[in-house]
């Protein structure tokens, strides 16, 4: 799979293969890969196709690995169906449709609604039923209780779910999980200045806000907006998550001048904001600004 991706990265240097541009100097994405699940993205034109079908076979000659056409799907975003069916067709391969299953979760769908996460439930409550009380560990029980929505309750919920020394049985609320899982989204964001995932959230979601602690645009919809959107409402002893995230000073060249925090207890732009919308520059490193 290393190997098929950078066949793919150089294609799309020499301009063999048009790949997906994000906005702005976002970047251009190509393939997504997953063990050995190959998503390969790009521009809609059949001499496009047709490049990424010889690279296919030049992969399958080289490697002795052959792509399974039976088990392969060629999608279309705004592509009449007539047109996908003839270059699908000339590639052996089917005609995906939107929104289909990838890893379990749908793609391409408004995945808001609650009846986009019915097969995830499904599964989950199979699973569930299967097991008996009888035979399960202790951390199987924890488990089960978790998921337990029905029946008479002896214990509040609010004493069960007490650490261990006030009294409760240590589990987690489910709730306060999410918003953890959250906050962890916002912790990569922050950390994670290469990622491709990062570069195009900032592309999509940056413009004007890219000083933001993490960026959103409020006219794209998407995964990313609803992450932000609790993140926003995060509260812990009432202090919000960006308030939590503090930088330890090196060289400065990581560090955001204006809203990180690492002079203080709060980001710059807060505290004198009068200063912040003067500068022209928002996005100012703090090694920057100390050379000007």
């Amino acid at each position: 799979m290393e190997a098929l991706a950078s066949l793919l990265s150089r294609a799309v240097q020499l301009g063999d293969i048009e790949g997906i541009s994000a906005p702005g100097d976002g970047p251009i994405i190509s393939h997504m890969l997953y063990v050995d699940d190959a998503l390969i993205m790009g521009y809609w034109s059949p001499e496009n196709i047709v490049q990424v079908t010889s690279l296919l076979r030049i992969f399958y000659i080289v490697s002795g690995m052959k792509i399974n056409a039976h088990k392969s799907f060629l999608y279309g975003v705004g592509i009449p169906e007539a047109e996908v069916r003839s270059l699908a067709d000339s590639m052996g391969c089917s005609v995906g449709v939107f929104p289909f299953q990838y890893q379990g979760i749908k793609n391409g769908a408004n995945m808001n609604r609650i009846s986009h996460w019915d097969t995830v439930i499904e599964k989950v409550r199979s699973r569930l039923q299967s097991w008996k009380a009888k035979v399960l560990s202790i951390g199987g029980r924890i488990t089960l209780i978790k998921s337990d929505g029905k029946g008479v309750h002896w214990v509040a919920w609010e004493v069960v779910t007490r650490p261990k020394n006030f009294g409760g049985l240590g589990i987690s609320k489910i709730s306060e999980v999410n918003a953890s899982l959250l906050v962890k989204w916002a912790w990569r964001f922050i950390n994670e200045h290469e990622s491709m995932w990062r570069k195009v959230i900032i592309s999509l979601h940056g413009g004007r806000n890219k000083w933001a602690f993490v960026p959103v645009k409020k006219s794209l919809g998407g995964v990313w907006k609803s992450i932000v959107s609790v993140l926003n409402k995060v509260r812990f002893d009432g202090r919000r998550v960006e308030d939590l995230f503090y930088c330890k000073l090196g060289d400065g060249s990581r560090i955001d001048f204006w809203k990180d925090v690492w002079f203080g207890s709060t980001p710059l732009y807060r505290r004198w904001p009068l200063l912040f919308s003067a500068d022209r520059n928002k996005n100012v490193t703090v090694v920057a600004r100390l050379k000007t």
